[in-house]
């Protein structure tokens, strides 16, 4: 159980850094690398040095990273008792496995997913009223799904693992967005579509179907 928490708890950061969430962060960062900010307040790389240096902290690439290191620990085995308590050992090709979650993270979470997003809206209703509704709520359980389907392909491929849990944690997706949404619409008495509480618990759920996958 607590290792399935670990799970949920990672995946809520990693999916709200993929959101934006350490923007703030972000820009302090590009600050102390020295690199200038145009008049509109946003940094303005110059060089391939600092347009890399500054790209790695783009929030889809930053949690592609972060999962890359994660995954040898998350996937680790165990084996048993020792004197210390639980022993855990990698497992074998845990590199490409690592490798291949964060290629495949960072393409389940690349695809733009805003007017998903603004069309579930919450329970004061959505932007984009010359939208059906329901056509894009469908869209949004596809959306879900391909978040979660490479990771999940991986996972069974490389060690084994039920898709099935994983899969239906992405297909969550409408019902997570219109709750943290609403969230979002009560505390600012708004009809605005602001996801900010969505991501880490959209994130809590794709980290469920992770841990309940292996």
């Amino acid at each position: 159980m607590m290792t399935i928490t670990i799970h949920a708890l990672l995946f809520a950061i990693l999916y709200s850094i993929k959101g934006g969430w350490h923007a703030p962060l972000r820009h302090r960062y590009a600050r102390a690398i020295g690199i200038p900010f145009a008049d509109d307040g946003k940094p303005d790389p110059q060089g391939w040095r600092q347009y890399l240096a500054y790209q790695i902290t783009d929030g889809k690439v930053l949690s592609s990273i972060l999962l890359f290191m994660a995954v040898p620990f998350l996937t680790a085995e165990y084996v048993g008792m020792v004197a210390g308590g639980a022993k855990y050992v990698f497992r074998d090709g845990w590199i490409m496995l690592s490798l291949l979650c964060a290629v495949a993270w960072a393409l389940g979470v690349s695809p733009r997913i805003k007017e998903e997003c603004a069309s579930v809206g919450g329970y004061r209703g959505h932007e984009l009223f010359y939208l059906d509704r329901m056509f894009w709520v469908k869209k949004a359980v596809q959306r879900g799904i391909f978040t979660a389907a490479p990771l999940a392909i991986v996972l069974a491929t490389m060690i084994g693992a039920n898709p099935a849990p994983l899969l239906i944690a992405g297909a969550t997706f409408p019902i997570v967005y219109f709750l943290g949404i609403s969230i979002y619409q009560y505390r600012s008495n708004t009809v605005g579509i602001g996801w900010g509480y969505a991501e880490p618990l959209y994130g809590l759920a794709l980290g469920l179907g992770f841990g309940l996958s292996l």
